[in-house]
């Protein structure tokens, strides 16, 4: 399945093999960030993390601009 999507997107088989050669590594990674979320006090997608500015959410977008002293 995730090589027929990846054709339909035009990526490389050998890229995918090299992406999915180690998967424990990937679960290491996912976890860690799975950690670092929950530790942040935020679960759920996307989640963003300014200083100390934490939220969720893509309506929390205007907050996050404003965290990074982006204009409006």
């Amino acid at each position: 399945m995730m090589l027929a999507v990846a054709k339909r997107a035009g990526i490389p088989s050998r890229l995918v093999a090299l992406a999915t050669a180690d998967i424990a590594a990937g679960r290491a990674l996912a976890e860690a960030n799975r950690k670092q979320l929950f530790d942040a006090g935020v679960w759920g997608l996307p989640s963003f993390r300014a200083g100390s500015f934490v939220s969720w959410g893509q309506d929390r977008l205007v907050l996050v601009r404003a965290a990074l002293g982006l204009p409006d």
